[in-house]
């Protein structure tokens, strides 16, 4: 897990879902914050309304905030992990075929977003790195 500085801008916080906390200081590190949900929303609708609200996420320009429920926090890092995963294009079929050790193909599967949480009256960011250790 890497920490980075306070001074790291990013375009949007997507917010797991509105609630009563003072999100102001968010301000300090993000340009627009995007709640991804009311909070109110049945459990059926809870994902699509999600995943609509972070269709323009970027991994390497937003972060993501978690707060409150946890359905919701948990499908806000689903659907982040997912789009930070990148894909191998269909034009490359055979490029894992070519490389002699998987490991030089790590770059094909592995990325990161991040994530800031709030503690000690300031948001504390983190980069989650995923398909490596997080220690």
């Amino acid at each position: 897990m890497t920490v980075l500085t306070p001074l790291h801008h990013f375009k949007n916080a997507f917010i797991a879902h509105h609630s009563r906390h003072d999100f102001s200081e968010l301000s300090k590190i993000a340009d627009n914050l995007i709640f991804c949900s009311t909070g109110y929303e049945p459990e059926d609708a809870l994902a699509s309304a999600i995943e609509e609200a972070m269709k323009d996420y970027n991994p390497r320009t937003d972060i993501l905030v978690p707060v409150g429920n946890v359905n919701s926090n948990l499908l806000l890092g689903a659907i982040a992990a997912r789009k930070s995963t990148p894909v191998v294009p269909p034009s490359y079929p055979d490029i894992l075929d070519d490389l002699v050790d998987m490991k030089q193909a790590q770059w094909l599967k592995t990325s990161s977003f991040f994530v800031a949480v709030y503690r000690d009256s300031q948001y504390h960011v983190r980069e989650i790195n995923l398909g490596a250790t997080n220690g």
